[in-house]
């Protein structure tokens, strides 16, 4: 339906309904919704798990989020071992993070955080502006 058929109706041509424009081929239907969920069977999501060195590659490779494949991780391991089968799933270390330096590479901000640890130590309470003044001399 659009203008034109709403003319021949007896209604005004301004007087569109919603269904009139999704009709129109130059508007797209927009669908929204939740995500659909991606299927990933016991042994693809295991060779994927086992196969990756970090989390976040094993859930890239499942194409799933890096939450939801450490949760079935978990559900796998309980699952095989409430029916006592051994399932050696591996345990996946913390990815690098590209984005800052390691603390234990910075030897200037470990000897800094060392002498406020030193200073703060006997102190049972510290007052909010004595944390900034200490920090802001220090820079």
């Amino acid at each position: 339906m659009n203008a034109y058929n709403n003319q021949e109706e007896g209604l005004p041509e301004d007087s569109l309904k919603a269904a009139d424009v999704i009709d129109q081929p130059e508007h797209e239907t927009v669908i929204s919704g939740p995500p659909i969920k991606k299927i990933v069977s016991n042994e693809q999501f295991i060779r994927a798990w086992n196969g990756a060195e970090y989390l976040s590659e094993a859930a890239e490779a499942m194409g799933i989020q890096p939450e939801s494949a450490r949760a079935r991780a978990a559900k796998l391991r309980k699952t095989f071992a409430k029916a006592g089968v051994n399932l050696t799933l591996r345990s996946h270390k913390r990815k690098p993070r590209a984005d800052r330096a390691g603390l234990a590479d910075n030897s200037a901000e470990l000897a800094r955080l060392a002498q406020i640890a030193s200073d703060t130590y006997g102190t049972t309470q510290t007052n909010e502006s004595d944390t900034i003044e200490t920090t802001e001399s220090l820079e």
